[in-house]
């Protein structure tokens, strides 16, 4: 049978459809998050998710390596970065970005107005030069996501922050795609270019992007109908 997966993620859907062997079983245990303290690798199409687990106290909380995958995806970088994030005051993700600007990486970040005058990690990027493009605080930038070189990307529920890695329930999932880092980069390079909300063109193109075990479909707001989608996908099950 055919299984259809869906999340709204920021500010954009994913839809997500796999082939689904209905002999197999899962225990119930095996769907608690396991640390894992490999380092990020993806093969070419490849995808894998990653969640927070904070706990019921910052005693109880488990250190997962969420925060760490994304540090790993930026040190990674050899020629290109886009970032574009409501919430960024992690100190080693930002060391990160500045690491990667300071050795010529082409490093670009979109972000929400209101953020910048309560967040150091915003202020460190500002500071070194980053190309910063903010949103007015009228409506939220509450993307997500992080581009990398052209073919990985981070997107999820996860805001670039220690508040959101350590004591929140928050998920990113990375994905080595270059057609998906198409699609993300196009949203972002209208954000950049400063149209945000009402003001982007849609997208006359909405490609669905293979990735290992099934396939993705992305949906941007405010163009774009993500609860009409949400509701086809729920009355298609």
């Amino acid at each position: 049978m055919s299984i259809r997966m869906s999340a709204v993620l920021g500010a954009c859907a994913l839809v997500f459809s796999s082939a689904c062997d209905t002999t197999s079983s899962v225990d119930s245990a095996d769907l608690s998050p396991a640390v894992v303290t490999s380092p990020l690798t993806l093969a070419p199409n490849a995808w894998q998710v990653d969640f927070t687990n904070p706990g019921t106290s910052a005693a109880t909380a488990v250190d997962m390596p969420i925060d760490e995958r994304v540090i790993d995806a930026i040190d990674a970088a050899t020629t290109s970065i886009d970032i574009a994030v409501y919430g960024f005051d992690h100190p080693a993700i930002t060391q990160a970005v500045l690491r990667a600007f300071s050795r010529g990486i082409a490093v670009r970040f979109v972000g929400h107005g209101d953020e910048l005058a309560t967040s150091n990690g915003l202020k460190a990027i500002q500071q070194a030069g980053v190309p910063m493009v903010l949103r007015p605080s009228t409506a939220l930038m509450h993307h997500k996501f992080l581009v990398v070189d052209g073919h990985i990307v981070a997107f999820g529920s996860m805001n670039f922050t220690t508040y959101a890695a350590d004591q929140n329930d928050e998920n990113l999932v990375f994905a080595d795609s270059a057609e998906l880092a198409t699609v993300f980069g196009g949203e972002f390079n209208q954000m950049f270019a400063g149209k945000f909300g009402a003001k982007k063109v849609a997208r006359a193109v909405r490609p669905t992007v293979a990735l290992d075990g099934g396939s993705v479909a992305v949906h941007f707001s405010l163009k774009e109908d993500i609860v009409m989608r949400l509701c086809e996908v729920l009355a298609s099950v």
